[in-house]
């Protein structure tokens, strides 16, 4: 069961997701953007710390019902770095620099990640989030899908221009808590 805002907020859990929930079975579904603060964590055998990087994940679940989502079985999900941050950025702000050269009444943002990119596992579990504007439409289209052989979930979630205001505002504000510039101490460079 998913808690509410204020009973997460009651609970200290910072920072807390936004979110939005859109759609019936079959058509549409609720996303997640979480902020994932860089820290750093104890080596097991020795007392080296390792400083891991912070992200920003980007959840989505398709409904399955009217205010029911697959966040169990279905939930797909993708972390964007700094770089992806601000293709969504500059895509949010002014999507009519991104038009898609097949359609060109639709401007289309995509980021493709492969984990396995490189290795033996390559191509075995692809991750692609899409953003999509008609020119004739004031909604963007969200859309996520994680492909891990012959299994594939997708995540289709229409944002309104404030919903995408208030998105890319905090995105904005991920990069520096992302490289910690938010906290800052004196400075050691000399």
């Amino acid at each position: 069961m998913t808690k509410s805002f204020k009973e997460r907020q009651k609970e200290g859990k910072w920072p807390l997701p936004f979110e939005i929930y859109k759609g019936v079975k079959g058509n549409h579904g609720a996303l997640r953007i979480c902020l994932k603060r860089p820290y750093s964590e104890m080596d097991s055998d020795s007392d080296r710390k390792e400083k891991l990087d912070g992200v920003v994940f980007i959840e989505a679940a398709p409904a399955v019902g009217p205010n029911q989502y697959d966040w169990e079985k279905s939930k797909t999900q993708m972390a964007l770095g700094i770089s992806d941050l601000a293709k969504v950025i500059c895509f949010l702000k002014s999507p009519g620099k991104y038009v898609d050269s097949a359609d060109p009444t639709v401007a289309k943002l995509s980021i493709y990640h492969d984990p396995g990119a490189g290795s033996e596992n390559a191509r075995a579990k692809i991750k692609t989030f899409n953003i999509s504007k008609k020119q004739d439409m004031n909604n963007f289209m969200f859309s996520l899908m994680t492909k891990s052989g012959e299994k594939q979930i997708n995540a289709n979630i229409p944002v309104s221009p404030e919903e995408a205001t208030a998105i890319s505002i905090l995105l904005e504000a991920a990069i520096p808590a992302i490289i910690s510039w938010t906290a800052m101490g004196p400075d050691t460079t000399d």
